[in-house]
């Protein structure tokens, strides 16, 4: 838990980092690929890669999905340079091997808006655990006390850094942003063992 004395600065900072970061290049960014591991496990049901790994390659040999989310599990593990659990690395030399291929129907993964949705929501779970605060406004704090907020005033800074506007940057349209990236959550089909 972070204290009190870095609130609201320090999780602003971060915030626009996390921000920065993901506009420029999410998949080298360990946030993002622990952000959307973290909802892939949630929706799975398991709460370890190590648990979910096998249902998701088993997974990946007819669905296309399964098969490009495990694709870019070993890119991020490769760009940084961390090493793969055992059974990525057995089923990666598959397909580089022409053992294993991409199956040709299904969807192809989550759209610009919808990886945007996914950023954002694991954002703001980090930032209110973190910092222990809540996500929306409250009655006896400004928008400076809520989790929205301070990712509104990150998005105006990172907007300053890229020129890029990804996020809102005032409250009223981040909170409207944020409940509308939990019902696109709510839609996204959960990778399951079957």
């Amino acid at each position: 838990m972070k204290s009190s004395n870095e609130w609201p600065d320090k999780a602003i900072e971060y915030a626009k980092n996390r921000i920065v970061q993901f506009t420029q290049s999410p998949l080298k960014n360990r946030h993002f690929f622990q952000g959307y591991l973290d909802l892939a496990l949630a929706n799975s049901g398991h709460s370890e890669l190590d648990d979910f790994l096998p249902s998701l390659l088993a997974k990946a040999e007819k669905d296309k999905l399964a098969f490009i989310t495990a694709k870019r599990m070993c890119a991020h593990f490769e760009t940084n340079g961390a090493s793969k659990p055992r059974e990525l690395s057995v089923w990666l030399s598959d397909v580089l091997m022409d053992i294993k291929q991409e199956p040709t129907n299904g969807r192809t993964g989550p759209n610009k808006s919808q990886t945007e949705h996914i950023f954002l929501l694991g954002l703001v779970a980090t930032i209110a655990s973190d910092f222990s605060r809540p996500v929306y406004p409250t009655v006896s704090a400004n928008d400076d006390g809520s989790v929205l907020g301070v990712v509104a005033a990150a998005s105006k800074l990172a907007k300053k850094e890229t020129g890029k506007t990804i996020f809102p940057t005032g409250s009223a349209a981040m909170k409207n942003r944020y409940i509308k990236s939990k019902k696109i959550l709510s839609n996204i089909p959960k990778i399951s063992a079957k």
